[in-house]
């Protein structure tokens, strides 16, 4: 393995894991530098995951609203004897 790189990124976030493939694609020799896992802090613990939850909620109010006009319209059917 080569110690000869053209391009060294520090920090496997968003826009660093988005700069190694852009350096890689383009035929340059990459280095990507990253001490924990790839796509950052954003998107392991901080706005992409609050966004998520974000949506999760919004999409279950969503379907509760949605079902209200239903229940409504059931009438409960008379009882035949």
């Amino acid at each position: 393995m080569s110690m000869n790189y053209d391009v060294l990124i520090i920090g496997g976030g968003a826009t660093g894991k988005d700069a190694a493939l852009l350096a890689a694609r383009a035929g340059l020799e990459t280095l990507l530098i990253e001490k924990e896992e790839l796509g950052g802090t954003s998107y392991h613990k901080g706005c992409y995951v609050i966004r998520a939850l974000q949506k999760c909620a919004q999409s279950f109010r969503a379907s509760q609203f949605s079902m209200l006009p239903i229940l409504r319209s059931r009438r409960r059917p008379s009882p035949t004897r």
